[in-house]
């Protein structure tokens, strides 16, 4: 899919600016031709300066999709600081990225599809807005500072395939916010407990959850 010239007559200047899609067709026109918008965010992401807001509204604006329709992976901050709020996440999406949504101050709901296996620090850390999150049944760890400074999530349900939790996960989160597990499920401080099956969860976020901790169904 080759992009031609007479589109960009008809762009916003405030949408994409006009020397800075050209500069970018003319980069990677080869990959544009076949469409192979991985190598375009496989080669952004090593680039020091990565511009991902072109790259969405290339697509917003010129091809009427949706980028994430194309990959199967969100990149590392690759919202941050956007100002959507909300956002559906394909269910062709298996992992999110470190920062991938950080300081999204906007963002208000995301639901995190079960495709997606592992989600990346600090993913949601600043979104200040954010109200309804739901997690993807299938993660196993939930890393470093994901929901760090999440002021206004007042609820989260961990699913039952969660197997680790790291340091400050929930540091910032309001004080009336509620953490839910299954009923009975065994909790473990140190990250090298003995017990194979207990969720080893970093000290800080061990802290957290004896105060805001409830079992499902208790």
């Amino acid at each position: 899919m080759m992009i031609t010239t007479p589109i960009y007559e008809d762009l916003d200047d405030e949408v994409i600016n006009r020397d800075e899609l050209k500069e970018f067709v003319k980069k990677y026109e080869k990959q544009i031709k076949s469409e192979d918008w991985k190598s375009i965010i496989k080669d952004l992401e090593s680039s020091y300066g990565k511009d991902y807001g072109l790259v969405k509204s290339i697509f917003e604006n010129i091809l009427g999709e949706n980028i994430l329709t194309r990959i199967d992976y969100i990149p590392a901050n690759f919202f941050k600081e956007d100002e959507i709020t909300t956002l559906d996440i394909p269910s062709n999406i298996t992992s999110i990225g470190d920062s991938a949504f950080r300081d999204c101050k906007k963002l208000q709901a995301v639901i995190i599809p079960d495709s997606v296996t592992s989600i990346g620090e600090n993913v949601f850390s600043g979104c200040s807005s954010l109200k309804d999150l739901k997690l993807s049944e299938k993660i196993e760890t939930i890393p470093n500072k994901a929901f760090s400074g999440c002021s206004a999530l007042d609820y989260l349900y961990i699913p039952d395939s969660v197997k680790r939790l790291g340091y400050d996960v929930f540091s910032g989160c309001p004080d009336s916010m509620v953490v839910e597990l299954n009923r009975g499920v065994n909790r473990a401080e140190d990250a090298n407990d003995p017990h194979p099956n207990a969720l080893k969860m970093k000290s800080s976020t061990h802290d957290f959850m004896a105060k805001h901790l409830k079992w499902k169904n208790a």
